[in-house]
């Protein structure tokens, strides 16, 4: 089934970039179908899950430490 995505008013590079995360959807797809690989696969996982609250404070450090606020 086709599907579509309305790019209207997106520079070239984010259509760029859209078509690249879709390629790599279509092609996690295709070796999913052959084996029991899943999207997590193309992107790693995360040794450590971590809640929202934690990757905030985690970036407010990271913003502080080059002087930003």
């Amino acid at each position: 089934m086709a599907q579509t995505i309305d790019v209207t008013g997106l520079s070239r590079e984010a259509i760029r970039t859209v078509e690249s995360l879709v390629g790599m959807l279509r092609e996690c797809q295709r070796q999913s179908a052959a084996g029991s690989l899943s999207i997590f696969d193309l992107f790693g996982k995360a040794e450590v899950q971590r809640t929202g609250a934690d990757i905030a404070e985690q970036l407010r450090v990271e913003r502080e430490s080059w002087g930003e606020s």
